[in-house]
């Protein structure tokens, strides 16, 4: 229930675009409160926190992870912070990345912010992929410098995120792309690319692209690996691939008035599309979701100034409530299937009582989420 409340509340800020300071402070707050002190919910923190207890200053260059969050998560260790303190501060700090970019380019804060919970922070701060969060909060540092033609710091956010996740090398792709569509006829090319983004959804055109890798063979083959493997999707049309590329096709349409009203809106108008490359090609390679997930907040920016640029109030206020009834339902579901997030726990429940031990934890979060 609690999960419905929360989108109540930010749905309903959202459909009216609530400014007033004191209730975004409060709203906000309680957003972090709720998101950042889950305690058994998410999976993730299984096993980082049965690797907390072996990391240390000494042998963090042992671990198989990248080597900047092993000294990240061996720094806290080796200065006797526990495990869930740990969480939760990495947790806030990325949120807080992730507040201040909405915040900064959206003109309905509330609306982006109903996406942005069941889009991206149901799974990011609750389920917690520890070193992609960390990653794609230091990538939305770099584009955002990119953004306002501070280079020095897009490189550096973005060495420091490839050193959190190796992931974060599509940064290097984006780069590449943001300069290559950087032409007088943006719009054309948008345009051009949005249609070629269908090709994306044919496996057999994948699969071309990567025999392209077949110079590098260590690299080829593990491709090849991802492609054939569990990463493989069998059916790339769905809803939210359809809804995707709804969103993208309106808002080339209205790329004049974006581009117009609003002062970044064309550099939200291209990482859209990147974004929108890199999920059809999820659609059939599923290893892909989480390399989108380092753009879908654009997705999100693009999806709020469309629905602003409206002229008709009533057409604005229409496609507000089409919207947030979308999202009630993607928060059915996403609950329905998946047993991480019901019931809802909060490290605060757990202050002042004696520590519980990992083994006892585990066999508590069995017994809590396993009967749902």
């Amino acid at each position: 229930m609690i999960y419905y409340i929360f989108l109540s509340i930010l749905s309903i800020f959202g459909l009216y675009n609530i400014r007033n300071k004191f209730l975004s402070s409060i709203a906000t707050i309680s957003f972090f409160i709720f998101l950042c002190l889950t305690y058994l919910n998410g999976s993730d923190w299984i096993n980082y926190e049965k690797i907390y207890s072996e990391y240390s200053l000494s042998n963090f260059l042992t671990f198989p992870f990248e080597k900047a969050f092993s000294f990240y998560f061996s720094l806290f260790k080796g200065i006797g912070v526990d495990f869930w303190i740990f969480f939760i501060i990495t947790k806030i700090i990325c949120l807080y990345i992730f507040i201040k970019i909405l915040k900064k380019f959206l003109p309905n804060y509330f609306l982006g912010l109903s996406v942005f919970y069941i889009q991206m922070g149901l799974y990011l701060i609750i389920d917690c992929p520890l070193r992609n969060l960390i990653a794609i909060a230091l990538a939305f540092l770099s584009i955002d410098s990119l953004i306002v033609k501070k280079s020095k710091f897009f490189i550096l956010y973005c060495i420091l995120a490839i050193l959190f996740h190796n992931s974060a090398i599509i940064l290097i792709f984006y780069f590449i792309f943001y300069f290559g569509v950087k032409v007088k006829k943006i719009k054309i090319v948008l345009w051009c690319l949005f249609f070629i983004s269908f090709l994306f959804t044919n496996k057999n055109f994948i699969l071309y692209l990567i025999h392209f890798f077949r110079f590098i063979p260590v690299l080829y083959f593990r491709i090849l690996n991802y492609f054939y493997g569990p990463y493989s999707v069998e059916s790339p049309l769905n809803i939210r691939l359809i809804e995707k590329y709804l969103i993208t096709f309106s808002s080339l349409v209205y790329y004049k008035d974006i581009k117009e009203k609003y002062k970044f809106g064309e550099q939200m108008l291209i990482l859209n599309l990147f974004f929108l490359l890199c999920y059809t090609m999820a659609m059939t390679w599923a290893i892909f979701v989480r390399l989108s997930l380092y753009f879908r907040i654009f997705n999100i920016i693009i999806l709020v100034y469309l629905i602003e640029s409206f002229h008709n109030r009533i057409l604005k206020y229409l496609s507000k409530i089409v919207y947030i009834t979308y999202l009630f339902v993607n928060l059915y579901f996403l609950l329905k299937i998946t047993n991480i997030y019901i019931p809802y726990t909060n490290y605060l429940e757990y202050i002042g009582k004696e520590k519980l031990s990992y083994e006892y934890r585990l066999e508590l979060k069995k017994k809590l989420f396993n009967k749902n």
